[in-house]
């Protein structure tokens, strides 16, 4: 992690709440796509959501 104030910040977070950081290779071509697909499920169900709660 970089040594900048935010990033101690950001280890000391991780720390408190157990997460273990995994360094990767920059660029996966895959991981783009599932990104992707992620972020249009989670755009998708917040979308209908919203809907479908003023429709009570």
């Amino acid at each position: 992690m970089a040594h900048t104030r935010i990033g101690r910040i950001f280890e000391r977070v991780c720390v408190a709440n157990g997460i273990r950081q995994k360094c990767t290779r920059p660029y996966h071509s895959w991981i783009n796509g599932m990104v992707e697909r992620t972020n249009r499920t989670i755009k998708d169900a917040t979308i209908k959501a919203y809907e479908y709660s003023s429709v009570e």
